[in-house]
């Protein structure tokens, strides 16, 4: 669930943030105004959203850094202090530093999800063609379910 779909957001220093239906928002304890004490309640929630917003990911330990995840597996980490980045690899032999430690961090918040087998494919493939013992699918059928079954694996809906 992204955060612009949650209605609540917690703080690291444990506060509450409520989005009401209207979109109002509401800071914990506050009443007409934001106190000096809320100011970085307030500043970590508008982060928070921008962040969701743009597809970027907060390393807690050192919030300087944000990771921007990829479809192929890597992981680029900005220095937002600096602009300085680097691209990492799950697969890349362990680096040291805390570029590599964030992005490592995102890894482990961010686990790969298994892809299904070709077996498995093809079985859901045969189950909504409606014939599981079928050895061969009508062509067209294939193709056009084939492309929304693959959607929906993508998408993480199967």
């Amino acid at each position: 669930m992204t955060m612009q779909e949650q209605s609540r957001y917690e703080t690291r220093d444990g506060r509450v943030v409520t989005v009401q239906e209207n979109g109002a928002i509401v800071f914990d304890h506050v009443n007409g105004y934001i106190t000096s004490e809320v100011v970085p309640d307030a500043e970590e929630f508008f982060e928070a959203r921008k962040d969701d917003e743009l597809g970027r990911w907060r390393w807690p330990e050192d919030r300087k850094f944000v990771v921007y995840g990829r479809d192929d597996g890597g992981a680029r980490v900005v220095d937002e202090t600096t602009g300085d980045n680097w691209f990492y690899r799950r697969e890349d032999a362990v680096h040291v530093g805390d570029p590599y430690f964030a992005a490592s961090a995102f890894w482990e918040a961010h686990p790969v999800e298994p892809k299904p087998t070709v077996d498995e494919v093809v079985t859901m493939l045969r189950r909504v063609a409606g014939d599981a013992s079928s050895p061969v699918l009508n062509g067209s059928v294939l193709a056009a379910q084939a492309v929304e079954v693959i959607e929906d694996l993508r998408r993480g809906r199967r």
